[in-house]
């Protein structure tokens, strides 16, 4: 969201930390909020029909290490080496997508899950791997305290992938604005474009990534006030990535899959 409020300065914005996004569905299908971020697999129950999504990001996790670890030093980190380094699993309860997403990637390319851990928040996470001196999976942007490091992981990357959602039907052009400059900030900083080097994603995600659709209807904001939610924070081959290619149309998705042309269906 912070890419996106110097870009909105016309709207009132709420941003709310949620812990994943599976804890956070009712909040947008009741109202609470009109826009959250967050994996769509995972989650353990279907997205409810009344909500839209559009993929805004697949971005890169990093391995979070204690300094002192005997991986810190690399600049970057294979993923073959994780393997003889048991790893922290640290979890929000709410948070089922991110959960599935760290158990696709251990059985992938099997890596041993040393220590399960409930708690919310980076802040926690980060306290933990210091506490417990072994590697976690986590943002590569993220903030760290001293003491602590994060390193880009390859062969291959891991990819965790970020859509935001909506209500279907909302006639509030203010949130089709909102949406439409997520959509372009994600564009200008290619974030959905994989890696040029070998990539991974949980096999339920893939389908979705590789035919991203290409964005929501343009339309200009008045001024009024707009409530946003973002979560707290699978297993095949690896796979090399390519560039996406969506098509010139405006289209976003519905849970089953289908997509609407959102020029007509919104």
């Amino acid at each position: 969201m912070c890419g996106v409020v110097p870009r909105l300065t016309d709207v009132t914005l709420e941003v709310i930390q949620g812990q994943g996004f599976a804890g956070t569905v009712s909040a947008l299908v009741e109202g609470v909020v009109d826009l959250a971020f967050g994996r769509i697999s995972g989650a353990g129950e279907p997205l409810p029909r009344s909500l839209r999504y559009q993929l805004v990001r697949l971005e890169p996790m990093g391995v979070v290490l204690p300094a002192g670890h005997e991986l810190a030093h690399r600049a970057r980190v294979p993923m073959a080496e994780l393997a003889a380094h048991p790893l922290l699993l640290h979890t929000a309860q709410e948070a089922a997508e991110w959960l599935d997403w760290n158990e696709e990637l251990a059985a992938a390319f099997g890596l041993r899950v040393g220590r399960r851990l409930h708690g919310h928040g980076r802040g926690a996470a980060n306290a933990a791997v210091l506490a417990y001196r072994a590697p976690s999976f986590g943002p590569l942007e993220a903030s760290v305290p001293d003491g602590v490091v994060v390193r880009p992981v390859v062969g291959p990357v891991p990819l965790y992938p970020f859509s935001v959602f909506w209500r279907a039907g909302s006639k509030s052009v203010t949130l089709r604005h909102a949406i439409t400059t997520i959509h372009d900030i994600a564009t200008a900083h290619g974030w959905l474009v994989p890696p040029r080097e070998g990539w991974w994603l949980p096999a339920a995600d893939r389908r979705g990534a590789l035919s991203a659709p290409s964005g929501p209807p343009r339309t200009a904001a008045p001024a009024d006030g707009t409530r946003s939610t973002a979560p707290g924070r699978g297993g095949e081959d690896p796979r090399r990535g390519g560039r996406n290619t969506g098509g010139p149309l405006p289209r976003v998705r519905q849970p089953d899959g289908e997509t609407d042309d959102a020029a007509q269906r919104w």
